[in-house]
């Protein structure tokens, strides 16, 4: 499908490119699974340096609207993304504060019903989730999502079952974080970040196991207001 872009001037750089390849997804004139050009021919299209494009494309991909593999760039097609209200809110800016502002209230509940209505098959989909979330951040960003995940499941209840897969793509924004900053002592702190979430993961299961809703409901609010600090610090 072709690409009707207007040329941008260079002191809108490069939000401009940003939020028109928004509103072509928006508009429906580029869907989900669709590719974009290469760096070249969008450069060429919005009459730009191949390095505004990259910015732009790392943004987009920061909010999960595209995808960057080895084959191309493409419109994201997960669930999330054919939502029109977590669609919006996915393209709107969010801060770090206000995403765990959301997670505090909307999380929390849910650890505690999934610690009163938990079934043994819910703990081994847990468990399950948690493994192999040692082998790098992209294992453990796999990891932490089915986690949590796998807690709205158990949590039983279809309406907020449905709000959480609708802006999970939003709750989770925050993992580019982890791969934002190249300098060793940054590095450091993500690691310890990640250290911390997993053991903060174990300490949850064993909260569920023993359906102690109470200690559910504080270790994930621990948990997030902990992960939010070490992010924030980041900066």
């Amino acid at each position: 499908m072709p690409m009707e872009v207007k040329p941008v001037v260079r002191s809108t750089l490069p939000d401009a490119i940003i939020e028109q390849v928004k509103r072509l997804v928006l508009d429906g004139k580029l869907r989900p699974g669709d590719r974009l050009p290469s760096e070249r021919e969008l450069g060429e299209k919005f009459s730009v340096g191949r390095t505004s494009i990259r910015e732009a494309l790392k943004a987009l991909a920061s909010i999960g609207l595209i995808k960057r593999t080895r084959e191309g760039t493409f419109v994201n097609d997960e669930t999330v993304l054919k939502e029109p209200l977590a669609f919006q809110l996915l393209l709107k800016r969010t801060t770090v504060e206000e995403v765990f502002e959301t997670r505090k209230l909307f999380e929390v509940g849910l650890a505690e019903l999934a610690a009163r209505r938990i079934t043994d098959e819910d703990l081994e989909v847990m468990l399950e989730a948690l493994q192999g979330d040692d082998a790098g951040v992209d294992a453990f960003v796999r990891s932490d999502v089915a986690f949590h995940q796998a807690i709205a499941d158990a949590a039983q209840n279809a309406v907020l079952h449905e709000l959480y897969v609708a802006v999970r793509e939003l709750l989770f924004q925050s993992h580019s974080f982890y791969e934002a900053f190249q300098d060793q002592e940054q590095q450091d702190r993500v690691r310890r970040i990640i250290n911390q979430a997993r053991a903060d993961h174990r300490q949850l299961i064993e909260a569920f196991r023993a359906q102690d809703a109470a200690m559910a409901r504080q270790i994930m609010y621990d948990h997030l207001d902990n992960i939010e600090k070490e992010l924030l610090a980041l900066r």
